[in-house]
């Protein structure tokens, strides 16, 4: 079940994850500290393919790790079609990696209409190519879609 968590835009604007329940799918694209440099290719690959998302009713939100970060991507891109945002103080995430060697740049989540985690997948800051990037994208794209043919109420 998708937590409980309150998401802030930077110009301080709350938003309730579990308020979203029976409304719209989502890919929550929670960020590691890495800095903006390398997770340009993972934003810019979910600007292009955001207009597919919407088609599929479902909404896109890139969490960043601080306000601070939040902030700063914000700032580097304003024309984002989707929600740039970081959890409320008090409910930092910290992103669990099982392998030490292997440090994470993003772990996104596609949860359905009914808060329901579906499905997940973890990039390593060597997974940020373009390929990798656009297969893991395709992936989500996928899943959603099969989640429209299971439940397209």
């Amino acid at each position: 079940m998708t937590p409980e968590i309150t998401l802030v835009t930077p110009p301080g604007r709350s938003i309730n994850l579990g308020s979203r329940r029976n409304r719209n799918n989502m890919l929550l694209v929670f960020l590691s500290e890495i800095g903006i440099q390398e997770t340009s290719p993972l934003i810019k690959a979910l600007t292009l393919e955001e207009g597919e998302f919407q088609e599929e009713a479902t909404e896109v939100f890139v969490i960043a790790a601080s306000p601070e970060a939040a902030e700063t991507l914000d700032r580097s891109y304003p024309e984002a079609p989707f929600l740039i945002v970081h959890q409320s103080r008090g409910q930092q995430y910290e992103i669990t990696n099982p392998i030490p060697e292997v440090r994470l740049a993003a772990v996104l989540a596609l949860v359905d209409r009914f808060g329901e985690i579906i499905s997940t997948w973890r990039l390593a800051t060597t997974d940020l190519t373009d390929d990798v990037i656009r297969e893991n994208i395709a992936d989500a794209l996928a899943e959603v879609r099969f989640i429209e043919l299971q439940c397209p109420e």
